[in-house]
């Protein structure tokens, strides 16, 4: 068993800790969408009465809708194995023949497995919902991001061309690899991809927090600018600014 070591706090603070992203729709009993669609809503809001709602649904037919929602409360509530374990065993269960939900729900799992800090298990679940859904974008970057975070940058940078080339627009994308190439060194592909991600999505932080990084580790004093950027789009707790302010103490420091 393979356990994140410190450089996926890093990615955390980079890029935020992932939430659940929703596979397509379960397939509901007959007549049941709406019971659904309001257990989901209420996994959201309210766990605890969720998960009873779910287990009562289930009892009552519910089948794998309710065990979905279920496993959704468990994520949501930070039992992240036992949510991993649900997800992965409503993939394998043959409950659902869609190729599309089930890669949806291996994606969950390794989420849920990430959240828990278990690489092989994350690694595992992913690489099932790319076996099933290999051009998925939002698969590819997930993979990606556990992949660097145990070091093996040359991997996550292969998933993040991938990704790349089904949406080369897709600045998340180019932002992850613009953090893998300055892990590597490669100062201009770095360079380069985080530009292109700024031209693309002029408001998003986690870019300007990369390239004020690049910047500093330079000795460019527009870094201080970026940082500033970035305190200015996200509220002062998040741990994106967090981040931010470290790095500008950093910059003022060289000063």
């Amino acid at each position: 068993m393979v356990r994140a070591p410190i450089f996926l706090a890093l990615l955390a603070a980079l890029f935020g800790a992932p939430a659940l992203a929703a596979p397509p729709k379960a397939d509901p009993p007959v007549g049941g969408e709406q019971q659904y669609d309001s257990c989901m809503q209420l996994a959201r809001n309210n766990p605890r009465q969720a998960f009873a709602t779910a287990n009562a649904w289930y009892d009552k037919g519910g089948g794998a809708a309710a065990q979905h929602c279920a496993a959704v409360v468990l994520f949501n509530a930070g039992d992240y194995v036992e949510a991993a374990n649900r997800l992965e065993h409503l993939a394998n269960d043959g409950l659902t023949v869609r190729r599309d939900l089930r890669a949806g729900l291996y994606a969950q799992a390794g989420q849920a497995w990430l959240r828990a800090s278990l690489i092989d298990q994350a690694l595992r679940a992913q690489s099932n919902a790319l076996t099933l859904a290999p051009d998925n974008v939002e698969y590819l970057i997930d993979r990606s991001v556990t992949l660097a975070g145990i070091g093996r940058l040359d991997d996550a940078v292969a998933d993040l061309n991938r990704a790349l080339k089904v949406n080369p627009r897709k600045y998340e994308a180019l932002t992850l690899r613009a953090t893998a190439y300055r892990l590597q060194a490669r100062t201009a592909q770095a360079a380069s991809d985080v530009d292109q991600a700024i031209r693309l999505a002029p408001d998003y932080p986690e870019a300007y927090l990369e390239r004020g990084i690049q910047r500093r580790l330079r000795g460019d004093a527009g870094a201080r600018e970026d940082f500033i950027k970035v305190l200015r789009l996200v509220p002062k707790e998040n741990d994106l600014a967090v981040q931010a302010s470290k790095e500008l103490e950093r910059s003022d420091l060289k000063r």
